[in-house]
């Protein structure tokens, strides 16, 4: 039943919802690149935690996926979802303050250095 459901996710009729949101989010952050869009720092921010979420996203994934299989309870994958996303967050925030910005500082220190010297 379940594999019926996204089989029919992908069929044309559904494509505006399928295709149409990515389509969205890339005119989205075309418009974002306007000066004046610069007011939505949330999105700034999301796209600052981009790497590292890209990076944290397969941890927690295959963490948890290992972890709701072990489980044997289907009926839980809304909340697994949900733990899924918390926790990519999470990491990601936690990845970039602590490691993503200060290796890219250090690295544009060192980089500099090298083109003065």
């Amino acid at each position: 039943m379940r594999a019926s459901r996204l089989i029919a996710a992908f069929s044309p009729q559904y494509r505006a919802f399928t295709w149409g949101v990515g389509a969205l989010l890339i005119v989205f952050a075309a418009l974002c690149l306007e000066e004046r869009a610069a007011r939505l720092k949330p999105l700034i921010r999301l796209g600052d935690l981009s790497y590292s979420t890209y990076l944290a996203h397969c941890v927690v994934v295959f963490l948890l996926v290992d972890l709701y299989r072990s489980l044997g309870r289907p009926e839980l994958w809304p909340l697994f979802l949900l733990a899924a996303i918390v926790a990519t967050f999470g990491l990601s925030v936690l990845s970039f303050e602590y490691f993503e910005s200060k290796v890219s500082v250090r690295l544009q220190r060192m980089l500099m250095r090298t083109k003065d010297a």
